[in-house]
């Protein structure tokens, strides 16, 4: 079996990231698997005003923002804050729908993520709410 490209490399989400840098994002770690198998992928850690973690395995893509020991997925805070404005409900993506998932979830960061990606304290305080804020709803997830 021939992994499929996004599945191979995280080529598309480092080019897709590039805006960190200038925010004084450095890649901390840069992981790929090298298998074969559908669970096979990889993972990116930057580190900067926050940490961000980034990975593709088991058909699942995640997007991870941590700062004092509160971590939040893209997911978490995409439904939380923002109404599921990416209108993704999920996190699993085969391989051929990658792609516009990578694409559409980076510029979401790029364009509305700013203070949460400047480790800005008022955000992150609404971050650290959030998941105590949904236990008490008694919504599913």
């Amino acid at each position: 079996m021939t992994l499929h490209p996004l599945q191979a490399s995280p080529a598309l989400v480092e080019a897709e990231l590039a805006f960190l840098a200038p925010l004084g994002f450095t890649m901390r770690e840069r992981w790929v698997s090298g298998g074969e198998s559908f669970k096979d992928g990889w993972r990116l850690s930057f580190s900067g005003p926050i940490g961000l973690t980034v990975q593709y395995l088991d058909q699942q893509f995640e997007v991870n923002f941590e700062r004092g020991g509160v971590m939040r997925s893209y997911r978490e805070i995409d439904h939380g804050l923002f109404g599921t404005r990416s209108g993704f409900h999920g996190d699993m993506f085969p391989p051929n729908k990658l792609e516009s998932a990578i694409k559409k979830i980076a510029a979401d960061i790029r364009e509305h993520y700013g203070l949460v990606l400047s480790g800005d304290d008022d955000e992150w305080e609404r971050l650290r709410r959030l998941r105590a804020e949904e236990r008490k709803s008694g919504r599913l997830p």
